[in-house]
């Protein structure tokens, strides 16, 4: 028996529930401790002392309201994030004031994440993982002619899948009970793009019928209620865009005027449309779209975007070498460019960037696909600077960690 997507045949069923029982073992295995935790740090705020969850009427005025909307307190005006209260308030329903209930379900939201990587691992490495002899789903010889390396496919999505759920970022948003946005909005982000390549028979525009109302009934709802969780899911919609290009450039020919056709331009406006009602809902209950005053004034415009390229380092070093990254650093910010580390944050910076557009049309598109998915979450996390004392946090990498599990198989 098979699970099947469009009639496409996607997972044979015994893998799938053989790989999702392992990676939700492995889950269990490494942060069931985290049950026997309590609350910490903003937990005291948003929870213990939020009489907002603790009553479903309240549930209407978080919308209208930032994230400090139930105190007379000024921490995190320029936040707007009401389904994380939504969520805390059905927590607090079941739970109580009990932590272990809480720390429940931000284990089994990591366990759901990193099925959704095994899945998309394995649908991305089944298109564009090679064929005529080479890669993952290259042609064997014998009796296998004819038929994908199902086994070497499964187990290298497999491998990602428990990359993503083992690495040592996921421990502080697994762990903080208040850092269950961050879990949330990865889910329905992930969900989102794994519905639209799963639905994908061809590139965006491609299919009708069934496929193209699941494209139009689920991604743009996902988006709009991820960012509901998290502004952070605005990285959703560009990268399902890099995944259009890469499925048209793919395909040869006329690709750049195929990736803009009626359907996808329908497609693409529909996440407009979401997005817009959002910074709709945003702008009445903030009063403004961006922060008001930062932080780190004295930085200036200049200071400012040189500490960007200093956050975008950390946010790398701590994905592909987490140690040393733990949470709640304060904010040292590089008043120079002459520094040492400014230097290096630049160099670091330009030599990254250069690379990737130089080598673009060399690099596998899985691997190009990763990127994608491991730098564009990264930079709507780039303004911390200006607007929090913290330095970059490990959870700011959460989502970029499924990239970075997928970069490292790409091809077989």
């Amino acid at each position: 028996r098979y699970i099947s997507v469009t009639g496409v045949q996607t997972c044979a069923l015994p893998i799938c529930l053989a790989g999702t029982a392992i990676i939700a073992a492995l889950t269990a295995v490494i942060y069931h401790k985290a049950v026997f935790n309590g609350f910490v740090s903003d937990d005291a705020f948003q929870i213990l002392n939020n009489p907002w969850i603790k009553d479903f009427r309240f549930i209407p005025g978080v919308f209208g309201h930032s994230l400090s909307g139930f105190s007379a307190e000024s921490f995190q005006q320029a936040t707007y994030r009401p389904l994380m209260y939504v969520a805390f308030t059905i927590e607090y329903s079941l739970f109580g004031l009990n932590p272990a209930g809480w720390h429940v379900i931000n284990i089994l939201a990591h366990a759901v994440n990193g099925v959704l990587v095994f899945f998309i691992s394995a649908r991305l490495l089944v298109y564009f993982g090679g064929g005529g002899g080479g890669g993952i789903v290259g042609r064997e010889d014998g009796k296998g002619k004819g038929r994908p390396r199902t086994f070497t496919l499964w187990l290298t999505a497999l491998t990602a899948g428990a990359l993503f759920v083992s690495h040592p970022a996921a421990s502080e948003p697994v762990s903080w009970i208040s850092a269950l946005p961050e879990l949330s909005f990865t889910l329905l982000t992930l969900l989102a793009f794994y519905l639209h390549i799963s639905f994908d028979k061809g590139g965006v525009g491609a299919g009708s019928g069934k496929a193209a109302f699941v494209r139009y009934a689920s991604g743009p709802p996902l988006f709009f209620l991820a960012l509901l969780f998290k502004e952070t899911a605005l990285a959703l919609p560009v990268v399902i865009f890099v995944y259009d290009i890469l499925v048209k450039r793919r395909q040869g020919g006329q690709w750049v005027k195929r990736v803009f056709e009626k359907k996808a331009l329908l497609l693409y406006g529909a996440y407009a449309l979401a997005f817009a009602v959002y910074m709709v809902l945003r702008l009445l209950a903030l009063g403004h779209l961006t922060p008001e005053t930062t932080l780190h004034a004295e930085l200036g415009v200049g200071g400012l975007l040189l500490n960007v390229t200093a956050s975008f380092q950390k946010g790398m070093a701590l994905l592909f070498l987490p140690v040393g990254g733990y949470p709640f650093q304060i904010f040292k910010g590089l008043g120079s460019p002459f520094e040492a580390g400014a230097i290096a944050a630049l160099s670091f910076t330009a030599v990254f960037f250069i690379s990737l557009i130089y080598f673009r049309k060399k690099l596998h598109p899985i691997v190009l696909m990763a990127l994608a998915i491991i730098v564009i979450p990264i930079i709507p996390a780039l303004y911390t600077p200006a607007i929090t004392r913290f330095d970059f946090a490990p959870r700011y990498i959460y989502l970029s960690t499924a990239g970075y599990a997928l970069f490292l198989f790409p091809a077989g």
